[in-house]
């Protein structure tokens, strides 16, 4: 027979009939595919990338590594076309682009790997002498190509112009291959392994994910175009080029992954082969495959989940700023806390989560069309019966996802919900407290909460179905393709075509579990959408500017107006307007007071100045471009900032200005009080400050910005007498500060004492109309017609000296906001995972753990186990092929039973985590969490940002009750899915498994490195967001504060500052997530090459060895979904961490004793009995010695004795300490007890009543109502126990003059929304909430006789009218007559009138107690002379 010719010259591919040349290309194949084509490739793309370099600046030094590059690259390219395109590109790409090139790499590296082939070839065809010599200069070639890749890939942090003092990351200088390796990471690990990380220690942002830098590509592609169906398309379109990156190496995982069963047939043919001396050369070749092909899954896999995540984060950028960019824009009347947090955290992390693999979808596609023509060449026509298996269970998912978006919907709204009604609670917590609404919030929010776990479980009954559907073809393609095929396969034909079956089940998968996901994200993007397409705020004042020679209209004031109103109609509703027919002109320079009752459109009217009233009618000018106003809200706003920074804003800091504004506000006592000083930070809504000094910050920051038009809401109604005339005085009196600016003022108010001071004057009535405007003169005479009170004893301030007040509540336990929320981010980072662990599985029942356990087990059995079992039908019809009918229907029966049971394992696994588990662990840790928030001391909230306290109850309830159970799943099933793949594996390869334990040791070594490190981003990644949640939650507060003010573009950009501090963590942990996916494939690479090494040297089974092969191939899958998914748990339990670091942390305010629960009739008289008590805000032992040794004492000393039906009035300067006693009483402040100290109701010590117990017994009244998320019904806000019957709530809101709430067509139940509610109305509302508290006690006291208890007020009559004071007076005689009242007075006028007895309170102490008729007889009382202060100037 003659010798073989050998086919060098023939196209080929694989070479035959050459001596000693096996398992090897023909040259003419090797020429032209690793050779020619991709120098072509090069040389085209070179010269576009050199095109577009040439244009860019220089911004890289580092000349002798350029020569170097340069010298290396010349001596070594394969061609001189290739070399004249690489000189300049490699010049080019060092001075013009901060990063090494991406081309030049990705040129090298397929180069260097064609090259490597080549030179193989050259080896083995070296038979003469200069053969040999060529091989060696190839081998040397390649070295020299692997010194230039190195060279061309270093990093050029060093090189790098104008980066000397600016903070970069290294990632913005670093090459393709540190971007896949992650090598760029390395000094972040080891600064997490050797120390305590912090956000601003971590590496800065790349610019490219920067807020500003997305949204200002956003805004101008977007200029011009309809909102938000442009924002949609330009949003796609800004992004196509982030999102394209991934797509590249999605493929080249796609031809990696499909290369395995080709391998794993020539593997399993190879062993079958005698040891012959070419089976063993082949047997080398196929190990540099298993290299070549693993180790491309893996570099592939890094590169495409970097450039995902990276796209991911851009989309976060882009969706924040745009959410509020919007708020800044909307209508204050439909702008909702709980809306914009939702969208910002819940709705993008889920966008976030559902598209990490949106590329997948695509490519799962492909990967199936292509393992069915694969299948087919290996099954025939037996291949239809997977695709109809395949097709079944697309029908069911197709169904199943037309109906997730709705459930998705509907859960999403329920969360938002709860979070509204959190924010709402946060923000109010002190009133709440007072009027016992706080466990009424928690009774609510937990009904809530519930209806939001069983409407969110519909969507997870939904995602189990999924997933079922998802696996099933992988579970039961097999059975049915061997069950038509199997007798036709011999081992190889077993093996290959489970591969191939595998490259068809495990894309679909994978493309059913990523269709839920990524429907769940296009419906919050379309929810945010929605948001997006809601009203902007329409200012539809007019501005012109008046010129110097133009003359005021004959209309106008003496002087030219700046405002001008015409006609005018405002409401806040289309079918009603508060204000009708308003005409009027606000003179230029001066002092105009607009004075009215409750209720009347005083504040609708100054926001119609502002342009935020939604619906208008007539003009409203500006007669000069404002770009601020001066505005002080009848609430004030603040940020949870410092005082000085509150107060200048964002203005530079002028110490002279300053000062004297802090003179003006009477600020400089109470700042001298504070341990911080001026630095002293404010808290969440002000909530370290009184409400009077809130209000002198806010009018200080109104004075500080200089602004030319002053709008002031009842801004000195929180003040006491003393402290008010001198603010007047000082401010806005004769000499004071806005008549030396000569700034235009409007003074919104109920009081006619300013009216002596004003220069113009507008009365509005009742009936929303303008009278007559004027001045004093002419107005006073109808001050009866509009108010309708008696006679009123209110006048204008004299001026007084300096104000005396103490510090308030909080001003002795001042602390820098945010210290608290970053040591409960410390103590959660200290958390041990065991503890978390506990404390997560202890929530749920033991009989549902134990199901999921053994479900899990069933699946990973049921997994494994069938591929052994092939093996063993594979031997069996390959060495008996005749013997079909018995054998056959045996090993398929068989095989059918054991995929069943995986089938089964994963459904009741499934349904197990995403149901009873999610309802016992979701209700029970948020109940957990809402009570240690509830029970927690106002100390509590005063030192803890609400916005880290609301991401809690956003961020990580949404956690726990999505991504927690589903990654539990994922790696509990994964874990029982490796350990039986690793069984499999070390059957064909008993030595191999003695390389596991030494596996076992690298992943401990690697996971003990990574989790010190990621364990620290995981709470930096909560403490970042929450300045970013509380920033959203204080703009929705404050919009009406910031628009005037002109901070709209202020408050973006620190808005972008903030979003980017939250990116940084984020983004990181998801960085190094993928670093410990790329080790775990590259271990998975030394497995699988571990496994062929052995196979092909030591002639193993070729049956356990196409298992081990088939097993590998999903065992690199499970690996790959197991760490992805553990990385992601560990993530997402980092939520029952910090939950749990709340519970156990936070202190509750009961203390030990406090167990005693009187009987139903307790306070029956309403005695209170007080001897030598003091109080602290510090936190202060039980047993500390009371009296004047302790530094911070707010109350001192007390003794004091109230008899049953006693009525008392509490006066005092800002900041005596008249909320402090209320709060003594309430139990909110807890007294330094001593011996001879007592505290008593009726005769029981309060110390030992349970706290609770204490606020349902006594009825409490806040300065501020509280009120429910608009929405909730009347009834609803009235009755939030829901204990009182319809006629009852109907009843008490004719009592407070408020049942017009409920005649509209819904009745009670008509929707409340507070923003239609002005400041008397609210104070109204919560004084019928405290008669309905008394008519449902009454009822339930069993003695009809005598209806006795006690009744405490704290300022609720500030900010009214003198004629709605003294009804709600009338109303509290009436209502409460058997009741002991206390109540902390604000206008002194009514004390005579409805009070038995005066207390005067002065630093904390008890100065004088008396009636008001004995005190208004003593020459020196204190009492007396503030009554006197009050109506000095009463005569006009």
């Amino acid at each position: 027979m003659p010798p073989p010719i050998c086919n060098d010259h023939l196209f080929g591919p694989v070479v035959s009939g050459c001596s000693g040349r096996t398992f090897d290309f023909t040259r003419t194949f090797e020429d032209i595919f690793l050779s020619l084509v991709p120098n072509t490739l090069f040389l085209i793309t070179a010269l576009v990338r050199i095109g577009y370099l040439v244009r860019q600046v220089r911004v890289a030094n580092g000349l002798l590594c350029q020569l170097l590059k340069l010298l290396t690259t010349a001596r070594t390219a394969m061609t001189v076309v290739s070399a004249a395109a690489m000189i300049p590109l490699s010049f080019l790409e060092h001075t013009r682009s901060p990063r090494p090139s991406d081309l030049l790499t990705i040129f090298l590296v397929l180069t260097i790997l064609c090259d490597i082939v080549l030179t193989r070839t050259s080896w083995l065809a070296g038979s003469q002498s200069w053969q040999i010599g060529d091989a060696c200069i190839q081998t040397a070639a390649v070295v020299v190509k692997c010194i230039i890749l190195a060279v061309e890939s270093k990093s050029k942090d060093n090189c790098i112009m104008n980066h000397s003092g600016v903070e970069h990351s290294p990632e913005e200088t670093s090459g393709l291959l540190s971007l896949a390796f992650f090598s760029w990471l390395n000094p972040l690990f080891l600064q997490g392994y050797r120390e305590n990380l912090r956000v601003d220690s971590l590496y800065a942002l790349d610019e490219k994910l920067k807020a500003k830098t997305m949204f200002s590509n956003l805004a101008t592609a977007l200029n011009g175009m309809p909102f938000p169906r442009g924002f949609a398309r330009t949003l796609a379109k800004e992004l196509i080029g982030p999102f394209l990156l991934p797509v590249a190496p999605r493929l080249a995982m796609l031809g990696f992954t499909f290369s395995q069963p080709f391998f794993i047939n020539a593997l399993v043919a190879n062993i079958a082969e005698s040891n012959s001396v070419s089976a063993v050369n082949d047997g080398y070749g196929l190990i540099g495959a298993c290299v070549l092909i693993y180790g491309g899954i893996a570099l592939s896999t890094s590169l495409y989940s970097y450039y995902s995540l990276r796209a991911l984060h851009m989309l976060r950028a882009c969706l924040v700023s745009v959410i509020y960019q919007k708020m800044l824009e909307s209508d204050t009347n439909t702008l909702d806390n709980g809306t914009t947090v939702t969208l910002m955290s819940t709705d993008i992390e889920r966008i976030m989560t559902g598209w990490m693999d949106i590329h997948s979808v695509w490519a799962s596609v492909i990967e199936i069309a292509l393992g069915c023509y694969l299948l087919h060449s290996q099954l025939g026509m037996a291949f239809l019966s997977p695709i109809i298996v395949i097709l079944v269970c697309f029908s069911g998912m197709a169904c199943v996802s037309a109906k997730a978006g709705n459930s998705q919907s509907a859960w999403m709204e329920k969360i938002e919900n709860r979070v509204s009604m959190i924010t709402t609670l946060l923000a109010n917590i002190k009133p709440c407290k007072i009027s016992r609404m706080a466990s009424e919030f928690a009774h609510i929010l937990q009904t809530a909460r519930d209806e939001e776990i069983q409407v969110g479980s519909h969507f997870r009954w939904l995602q189990v179905i999924a997933a079922t559907l998802a696996y099933t073809p992988m579970c039961l393609s097999p059975v049915v393709a061997f069950a038509f095929a199997g007798q036709h396969l011999n081992v190889a034909g077993f093996f290959t075509s489970l591969s191939f079956l595998t490259l068809v089940t495990s894309p679909l998968t994978a493309i059913f579990q990523q269709i839920p996901g990524v429907i769940a994200g296009f419906t919050c993007l379309s929810r945010i959408l929605l948001f997006l397409e809601g009203g902007i705020r329409s200012d539809r004042r007019t501005v012109f500017r008046l010129q110097d020679n133009q003359k005021p209209a004959a209309s106008s004031a003496p002087s030219a107006a700046l405002v001008s109103v015409t006609n005018g109609h405002f409401g806040w509703t289309q079918t009603h307007s508060v204000l009708r027919n308003i005409n009027v002109n606000v003179p230029r320079g001066q002092l105009t007071v607009v004075v009215g009752p409750v209720a009347c459109g005083k504040s609708t009217l100054c926001k119609a100045i502002l342009g935020e009233v939604p619906f208008v009618e007539g003009e409203v000018l500006l007669t000069s471009r404002i770009p601020s106003v001066g505005y002080c809200a009848q609430t004030p706003f603040l940020s949870n900032l410092s005082i000085r920074d509150n107060i200048i804003g964002f203005s530079p800091f002028h110490p002279g200005k300053y000062q004297e504004i802090i003179t003006a506000t009477a600020l400089g006592p109470d700042i001298a009080m504070l341990p911080a000083g001026h630095d002293t930070i404010v808290g969440s809504c002000g909530a370290m400050l009184s409400g009077g000094q809130k209000q002198r910050v806010s009018l200080a920051r109104a004075l500080y910005q200089e602004t030319p038009l002053l709008l002031l809401d009842d801004t000195l109604t929180g003040l006491d007498q003393a402290t008010e005339a001198e603010v007047f005085a000082r401010v806005l009196g004769a000499e004071g500060l806005i008549r030396r600016r000569g700034t235009t003022v409007i003074l919104f108010t109920s009081s006619w004492r300013y009216l002596s001071s004003a220069d113009y004057i507008i009365t509005v009535g009742k009936d929303g109309t303008i009278r007559e405007p004027g001045h004093e003169t002419e107005l006073l005479e109808q001050k009866d017609e509009l108010f309708n009170p008696e006679k009123n004893t209110e006048t204008a301030f004299p001026a007084s000296t300096d104000s005396n007040a103490s510090v308030t509540q909080q001003s002795h336990n001042m602390v820098v906001k945010g210290k608290a929320s970053q040591n409960l981010h410390v103590r959660a980072s200290q958390v041990r995972d065991l503890d978390v662990y506990k404390n997560y599985f202890g929530t749920i029942r033991t009989a549902v753990l134990v199901t999921f356990a053994l479900s899990c087990t069933l699946f990973g059995f049921g997994g494994s186990f069938p591929t052994v079992w092939i093996s063993f039908w594979s031997s069996n019809s390959y060495n008996a092929p005749n013997s079909y009918n018995a054998p056959n229907a045996f090993y398929i029966g068989i095989y059918s039973l054991l995929s069943f049971l995986q089938l089964l394992g994963f459904f009741l696994a499934a349904l197990m985590a995403l149901g009873p588990m999610v309802t016992d662990a979701g209700s029970k840790l948020h109940s957990n969490a809402l009570t240690t928030v509830i029970r927690a001391p106002l100390r509590f909230f005063t030192d803890t940002d609400t916005g880290a306290i609301t991401s809690l109850f956003s961020q990580d309830i949404t956690i726990i009750d999505g991504e927690l159970p589903e990654r539990l799943f994922n790696i509990t099933a994964g874990l029982c899915g490796i350990i039986g793949a690793a069984c499999v594996i070390a059957v064909a390869s008993p030595w191999l498994a003695l390389v596991y334990p030494v596996l076992v040791i690298i992943f401990w070594i690697v996971q003990r490195l990574y989790l010190r490190t990621s364990k620290q981003l995981r709470f930096l990644d909560l403490e970042a967001k929450g300045p970013l949640y509380a920033n959203f939650m204080e703009t929705t507060q404050g919009i009406t504060t910031i628009r005037a003010f002109g901070w709209t573009t202020q408050k973006l950009e620190h808005n972008h500052y903030l979003l980017d501090q939250s990116q940084r963590p984020s983004y990181l942990l998801g960085v190094i997530q993928f670093w410990l996916l790329l080790t775990a494939n590259l271990i998975t690479t030394g497995i699988a090459t571990s496994l062929t090494v052995l196979a092909t040297q030591l002639r193993t089974d070729p049956g356990f060895t196409g298992a081990s092969a088939v097993t590998l191939m999903t065992f690199s899958g499970l690996v790959t979904i197991f760490i992805r998914d553990y990385t992601a748990f560990e993530t997402s339990l980092g939520a029952v961490s910090r939950l749990k670091t709340l519970s156990d942390n936070v202190k509750a305010e009961a203390r030990e004793g406090e167990d005693l629960h009187p009987d139903e009739q307790w306070p029956k008289k309403g005695s209170i009995e007080i001897e030598r008590l003091s109080a602290s805000y510090d936190d202060v032992p039980v047993d500390h010695p009371s009296g004047e040794s302790h530094p911070n004492l707010i109350l001192k000393d007390l003794s004091l004795t109230i008899a049953p039906g006693e009525k008392i009035a509490i006066c005092g300067r800002t900041g005596s300490g008249k909320s402090s006693l209320v709060l003594l009483l309430l139990r909110l402040l807890d007294p330094i007890y001593s011996p001879s100290a007592k505290l008593t109701i009726d005769d029981i010590p309060i110390q030992h009543v349970d706290r609770s117990t204490l606020r349902e017994r006594i009825i409490g009244v806040p300065q501020d109502a509280v009120f429910l998320p608009n929405g909730n019904t009347v009834k609803d806000n009235l009755d939030p126990s829901g204990l009182a019957t319809e006629d009852e709530c109907l009843s008490v809101l004719s009592t407070v003059n408020l049942d017009g709430l409920a005649n509209g067509s819904h009745g009670l139940h008509t929707p409340l929304t507070t923003n239609h509610l002005s400041g008397g109305q609210k104070k109204l509302f919560g004084l019928g909430r405290a008669i309905l508290r008394r008519i449902i006690r009454d009822r339930a006291t069993t003695d009809t006789e005598s209806h006795g208890g006690i009744l405490i007020l704290d300022e609720i009559s500030s900010g009214v009218d003198a004629a709605t004071e003294r009804t709600m007076h009338e109303i509290i005689s009436h209502q409460f007559e058997d009741y002991t009242v206390l109540e902390v007075v604000h206008g002194l006028d009514i004390v005579p009138h409805f009070f038995d007895r005066v207390i005067v309170i002065e630093n904390g102490s008890i100065v004088e107690s008396g009636s008001p008729a004995e005190l208004l007889q003593r020459p020196s009382s204190w009492f007396k002379q503030l009554l006197l202060m009050n109506s000095a100037c009463d005569q006009p």
